[in-house]
């Protein structure tokens, strides 16, 4: 404890431990105790930049003392991340058997209790796909990295003069590859890494595909998507669409598409995800 008391959050941990995690009445308190939206933000986050130094350190969380708000969590220090991108730091926190890093059991005990709950691994799973759509797009991330160099590069000079480290421009530049590798590299490997513990947001099947796909949705579909077809070059392509919710699935008609491979973009609930298929003749 750093400020205030730890009371409240062991009386969270004590209520999430002796409830039924399959019951969706212990969800919707957490959400009442928890600012789950940052929390999962925050877990993305962690996860994919692969911090090795988390969760056991460098990890703050609070809340008002006076009981009126949510826990949050504070995103910071992360100058061992971005390196070893295919290694799998998700599976940790969903198996409660394996060995946990230095045996600080204390860190992983919230978000291995949370991912016990179905609707919470439901709203994980969105949420990392959509930053792997969007925020943590290998040409945004990259773009990113650029900014920050081209900031720094005519400082560096200067900068090693003074400190010796990096010890040359050289081992900087190679650093920043470092950086960039990681970028394009990671993306996959953390789309592999949902995709083996945790549902996608919808499948298609079948894929390959002739003269129709079917869109299966894993997840709670809260409004009607809004569905688009493109070539692999970015392209739109217009096809008719047979969209029916009494079933469990979206079937849309390729009849009309070349041989070729395709993306399918959903966007539902302010969320894009986007999915690869292949037509055959």
């Amino acid at each position: 404890v750093d400020v205030g008391s730890n009371y409240a959050y062991k009386n969270m941990l004590e209520f999430i431990e002796w409830s039924d995690p399959e019951d969706p009445r212990t969800y919707a308190t957490v959400k009442n105790l928890i600012d789950i939206n940052s929390f999962i933000d925050y877990h993305c986050m962690q996860i994919y930049f692969n911090n090795r130094d988390w969760p056991d350190n460098n990890i703050h969380f609070w809340s008002p003392n006076d009981g009126s708000g949510k826990w949050r969590w504070i995103f910071y220090d992360l100058d061992w991340s971005f390196r070893a991108y295919y290694e799998d730091n998700l599976e940790v926190f969903l198996d409660p058997d394996l060995p946990i890093k230095n045996d600080n059991e204390w860190a992983y005990v919230l978000p291995r209790m949370l991912f016990q709950m179905p609707e919470f691994r439901d709203d994980f799973s969105k949420r990392f796909y959509y930053h792997l759509e969007n925020t943590l797009r290998t040409d945004i991330v990259m773009n990113a990295i650029n900014i920050f160099k081209n900031t720094l590069h005519p400082y560096m000079p200067k900068h090693i003069e003074r400190w010796s480290f990096p010890s040359s421009m050289y081992e900087w530049e190679n650093n920043i590859g470092i950086l960039a590798s990681f970028a394009m590299q990671r993306p996959p490997n953390a789309r592999a890494l949902l995709e083996d513990h945790l549902p996608a947001p919808f499948k298609i099947a079948p894929n390959p595909a002739t003269n129709l796909i079917n869109i299966y949705f894993s997840i709670d579909v809260d409004d009607t998507p809004n569905i688009s077809l493109y070539s692999i070059r970015g392209e739109r392509v217009n096809v008719n669409q047979r969209i029916n919710f009494t079933s469990p699935h979206i079937q849309i008609n390729t009849d009309g598409l070349q041989p070729d491979v395709y993306l399918v973009q959903i966007i539902q609930s302010g969320m894009i995800f986007t999915q690869k298929f292949i037509k055959l003749r």
